[in-house]
């Protein structure tokens, strides 16, 4: 279905998104995504599919400012994660035209109905 690459600093979370999306098709890429910098890093280099993107991560650059970063370069759809429900946070989101924008916890049917959006605006 396609590669997708991971940020989420929480290795169990991680882990069971992987399985999940594996199951479903997809070609998750194996490098565990903890921060803002080396994710924009991990984008360039692989050019996926679509970025699962955890927004309060480790390092100085969050979830938002590496999508932004990363699509100076590379074009891509993401689904944000985020275990913040302010509405500041989605709002700062939107300038980065994401798929869809996950509160946590989330279902893994939910995930699923956001990854339905990626074949919706193909």
């Amino acid at each position: 279905m396609g590669d997708v690459i991971i940020v989420e600093d929480d290795l169990l979370l991680a882990k069971l998104f992987e399985k999940r999306l594996i199951s479903l098709g997809y070609n998750v890429i194996q490098e565990w995504v903890t921060t803002g910098e080396a994710a924009v890093r991990s984008i360039v280099k692989y050019k996926p599919d679509l970025v699962l993107m955890d927004i309060k991560i480790q390092g100085k650059v969050d979830g938002i400012e590496a999508v932004k970063r990363a699509r100076q370069q590379v074009d891509f759809p993401v689904i944000f994660m985020s275990g913040n429900s302010e509405p500041i946070m989605k709002e700062r989101a939107s300038d980065t035209e994401y798929l869809a924008y996950l509160n946590k916890p989330f279902s893994m049917e939910d995930l699923e109905e956001a990854l339905q959006k990626l074949y919706c605006n193909s």
